[in-house]
């Protein structure tokens, strides 16, 4: 089973989107817990709020390398849509997403651990009407070969 988890975590290395809008304190919370779990091969924040610049210094009072984290500073609010354009900067076959208010501790390995084990279906922790719902948030970009899925937790 050991052998198991380390080609699963070799073959389907995953990235973490942050989504930044206001809340650069939940940020700072939420990027630690992603550091400090160490199941992401790299973490992106997407900076929505072009009235704030998002620097890597506000990660330097953790203990943590900061080398895995990259920032977009976006120079408008996308939205949503931030999302996929994110994903599609990426390293990575898939993207787990998460807002700078939300905390995902207490189901992300598990999300995580379904995910290596049936890798090309979407993963939520929510309930079945929701997840259906959201299976209409399919987002298609040609031009940068993105296809996502999204389900948001209500």
């Amino acid at each position: 089973a050991e052998n198991r988890e380390v080609e699963l975590r070799q073959n389907y290395d995953l990235t973490a989107i942050v989504l930044h809008w206001k809340r650069s304190d939940g940020t700072k919370i939420v990027v630690d817990y992603l550091l400090h779990s160490n199941l992401f091969k790299e973490i992106i924040i997407w900076n929505n709020n072009p009235q704030i610049n998002l620097e890597k210094s506000l990660f330097q009072n953790y203990n943590h390398s900061l080398e895995s984290v990259r920032i977009i500073n976006s120079k408008e609010n996308l939205k949503d849509e931030a999302k996929y354009h994110t994903c599609a900067e990426a390293k990575t076959m898939a993207c787990f997403y998460v807002d700078d208010d939300w905390d995902a501790s207490s189901y992300l390995k598990s999300l995580i651990a379904d995910f290596r084990a049936d890798p090309y279906v979407l993963h939520s922790a929510t309930d079945p009407y929701t997840f259906y719902m959201n299976l209409m948030w399919t987002y298609f970009e040609r031009e940068i070969d993105l296809h996502s899925g999204f389900s948001r937790i209500d």
